[in-house]
């Protein structure tokens, strides 16, 4: 039976091996797969020559990853290895009993060796020792493929004193806890039987919160990058095995302090990339990320906890009332619609450059839909030529998430939007037509897809950074969302009911009787008949 993981018929019915990258190989906007064509209609030889690809494809990933650690790699392999050696020492003190006094002496003495390293900004953790012997296992274990002298060399030399000091701790923590005999009330309930406080991971809650999140549909793209970097600061701070049982308002308010020193770009500025987070907000002279940025770190926490609290996981949000006021000034528009010169200069440019065939179809299309729909970006640019149809007698855009690859903002944001005519005059109907004929699925089949941004990337780009530009339009309130604040604008100004502009633009409705009695919405021809007074 064929592999679908890694195996992939084409249209053309020629076979395709198709390797997941993984995501940290993948960033900054490469491909999050390999595909290979392997030349061959014939399944039982796609078949042979993809199991041979899957063989080679992680030993290839495999090396080219240990080519090019960073500090998060190094640390990993750190934490790997000492991980290890902390789960035998645990597993001979609880089989033998506490350490012998000499043992003990002498991590004793390796900690307070240590310590005079990582103070003295030295490598070898006792002056008359080479720390290369104490790298050789770890690079033999880890099976590194990196040479004495390379910077990822120099940085696994580095950290291995931080690392080594971690380990002693905890050793000793261990041993000292096998003879701390606790006999006070707190250690039983009120019936004499143990009490035991639940061990619920932050890790594996942050799992189980934003798979249930994803699957619901209830981020977009951009959001789910977006809340997987505020995670990955959560863990970093609290630690990816802290008991978020345990947590108290001493926690949030740490967590709280620390990003309103967080500085902008931590990871990818030279001054702070290979410091630790609490190292980093330490860093003179580095602009710190803005308010508006903390607001929605924190907004998340709050979101985070208080579902963890609602599933019985936490007994109180203590990211409640945690908020950090705008400064004074700071609240000012988004965005600001454009007025009817620029409007004008806008579509008579459009038509001119289509006259002269300078200007893409994406680009054309996705922005004459985006001015006579207030459809969002991506709601346009993932939209398939099948949602282009008809329904109870009007041509519509049928803006929905029902396909892979297709996301919505939220549950109003499906819905069907009226074509308006001045659409229809200008070929839209033709253009899909010929779309079809090309045996493309998507409207705008020139764009491609961005896992961080959807498909629509390259038309907001055009649009922002160069058509725009070319206007003499540009400034930082006027983008491509803009059009969508244009039509909203033109909508009311036609006095239009606001709760028939929601409906058009895809925001949900407000009040009781919007939202528990008028379930079935507004009819097309309702929403055709406002639409019908967008006039630029």
């Amino acid at each position: 039976m064929l592999n679908p993981t890694y195996l992939h018929l084409s249209r053309c019915h020629i076979y395709y091996f198709r390797f997941p990258i993984p995501a940290h190989l993948s960033a900054n906007g490469k491909a999050s797969h390999v595909k290979v064509s392997l030349q061959t209609r014939n399944p039982k030889e796609a078949l042979r020559l993809a199991n041979m690809l899957a063989y080679h494809a992680p030993i290839i990933l495999r090396s080219y990853e240990l080519a090019n650690m960073e500090y998060g790699d190094i640390r990993e392999v750190l934490k790997t290895y000492f991980k290890r050696l902390i789960e035998e020492k645990t597993r001979q003190i609880h089989r033998d009993g506490p350490l012998p006094k000499e043992e003990l002496a002498q991590l004793r003495e390796e900690q307070c060796a240590v310590l005079d390293a990582i103070k003295d900004e030295r490598n070898d953790i006792f002056e008359d020792e080479d720390i290369r012997e104490r790298l050789l296992p770890i690079v033999a274990e880890q099976g590194l493929d990196i040479e004495e002298g390379s910077p990822e060399y120099n940085m696994l030399a580095e950290e291995y004193k931080y690392a080594l000091r971690g380990y002693c701790g905890k050793i000793m923590n261990v041993n000292a806890y096998q003879r701390a005999y606790g006999f006070d009330d707190g250690d039983r309930n009120r019936y004499g039987a143990k009490r035991v406080t639940k061990v619920h991971k932050l890790s594996d809650v942050i799992e189980s919160y934003t798979k249930e999140k994803i699957r619901a549909n209830s981020w977009a793209v951009r959001t789910v990058k977006s809340k997987k970097a505020d995670f990955s600061l959560l863990k970093e701070i609290l630690g990816e095995n802290f008991n978020i049982a345990t947590m108290t308002d001493k926690e949030a308010r740490e967590i709280k302090t620390i990003i309103l020193d967080l500085p902008v770009n931590r990871n990818k500025n030279p001054l702070t990339r290979h410091l630790p987070l609490r190292e980093a907000i330490k860093v003179d002279g580095i602009d710190k990320v803005s308010v508006k940025t903390v607001q929605m770190t924190i907004g998340t926490y709050y979101s985070f906890f208080q579902w963890a609290k609602d599933h019985r996981f936490v007994t109180e949000n203590f990211f409640e009332g945690l908020t950090i006021d705008t400064p004074r000034g700071a609240r000012q528009p988004k965005r600001l619609p454009f007025d009817n010169e620029a409007m004008t200069l806008i579509l008579n440019t459009l038509d001119k450059k289509k006259s002269n065939g300078v200007i893409k179809d994406y680009q054309y299309w996705g922005t004459l839909m985006a001015i006579y729909s207030g459809a969002r970006l991506n709601e346009l640019a993932q939209m398939e030529v099948k949602d282009v149809r008809e329904v109870q007698g009007i041509l519509c855009l049928d803006l929905n998430d029902d396909d892979e690859g297709k996301n919505l903002k939220n549950e109003s944001s499906k819905r069907l939007v009226p074509i308006h005519s001045a659409l229809l005059d200008k070929g839209l109907l033709e253009y899909v037509e010929m779309v079809k004929k090309k045996r493309r699925d998507r409207v705008l089949y020139e764009l491609v897809y961005d896992e961080n941004n959807g498909y629509g990337r390259n038309l907001g780009r055009w649009f922002n950074d160069f058509f725009l530009v070319e206007l003499g339009l540009k400034t930082k309130l006027h983008v491509f969302h803009s059009l969508r604040h244009t039509v909203v604008t033109k909508l009311m100004r036609e006095d239009i009911e606001q709760p028939i502009v929601r409906a058009i633009i895809g925001h949900a409705q407000e009040g009781v009787l919007q939202n528990s009695y008028f379930t079935q919405g507004y009819k097309l021809k309702q929403l055709a008949d406002a639409l019908s007074k967008l006039c630029y």
